[in-house]
């Protein structure tokens, strides 16, 4: 849910400290929990993808190879 991802940014998510320009002016958070997740998963030989048409929410897919 929520207003989804600009096309501009959907890479960048994923990088550390990075934070959605419309999410800059609110105080929460550090811009470190995609880039944490996308890290670990990707140390696992797995992969987490973004699916958004930036006005619609997203929808993230994590996959894992099985071992």
């Amino acid at each position: 849910h929520g207003p989804g991802i600009p096309d501009d940014e959907r890479e960048l998510i994923f990088k550390k400290g990075y934070r959605i320009q419309n999410s800059r002016s609110r105080t929460e958070g550090f811009g470190m929990g995609l880039y944490l997740a996308r890290t670990l998963i990707e140390k696992q030989g797995g992969k987490l993808s973004l699916y958004s048409d930036g006005r619609n929410g997203s929808r993230f897919v994590i996959e894992l190879p099985v071992k």
